[in-house]
């Protein structure tokens, strides 16, 4: 079983990749920067490899949330619980999108948006509250 501050270096490592994540689908798309059609299709098959590799990363961290879910009934234990179904939905949600519901691609932006702000939030719920008030 992973200790809390394991779990939190795994979260931050995940919150790495959602940044990385935002730049490369940003690249991509032509919002930051000028960048050649053959680069903005490679940038676009590393925002999904990257992806796979977060899905992967939080189904680990949530597997470890679920095995220490029985020590806290707090408030801040509650909003995490909630933050971890929405970030497990949006992934699934992006992915059958992208896969199953192409007319509805045009929400992927928002999509990610959301799950990139749903990360910060648990992060800030977990790792965040890890460092910087029991560290």
């Amino acid at each position: 079983m992973l200790t809390l501050g394991e779990k939190s270096v795994l979260a931050t490592v995940l919150l790495g990749l959602s940044v990385l994540q935002l730049v490369a689908i940003a690249t991509a798309r032509g919002w930051i920067g000028r960048t050649a059609p053959p680069a903005r299709r490679k940038l676009a098959l590393w925002h999904r490899l990257e992806g796979y590799a977060a899905i992967a990363l939080i189904l680990v961290i949530s597997y470890y949330c679920i095995q220490l879910y029985p020590g806290s009934g707090t408030t801040r234990v509650s909003v995490h619980i909630g933050l971890g179904i929405t970030v497990i939905s949006l992934s699934v949600l992006k992915v059958a999108v992208m896969r199953l519901f192409p007319r509805f691609f045009p929400l992927m932006p928002l999509l990610g948006a959301l799950l990139f702000t749903a990360l910060i939030a648990i992060w800030i719920s977990s790792a965040g509250w890890y460092y910087f008030w029991l560290g």
